[in-house]
């Protein structure tokens, strides 16, 4: 999935939070050079939680509320 960066602009003075979190998930991973468990661990979540964000699936990065 393309990885957009999520930042404001005079244009766009706001990003959401999913978009937010989408990117920090980005640079987390890359920090890491993708290691998935490493990046779970620095972000404070479960693997399993990392990998629901990354797909998006409900109760990860894009819930509908």
């Amino acid at each position: 999935p393309e990885v957009r960066e999520a930042v404001a602009s005079p244009q766009t003075p706001f990003v959401t939070l999913e978009e937010l979190e989408r990117t920090h998930l980005a640079r987390v991973l890359a920090a890491v050079e993708g290691n998935r468990a490493r990046a779970a661990q620095i972000l404070g979540i479960s693997e399993r939680t990392l990998y629901r964000k990354l797909r998006g699936e409900a109760g990860g990065a894009s819930g509908s509320e």
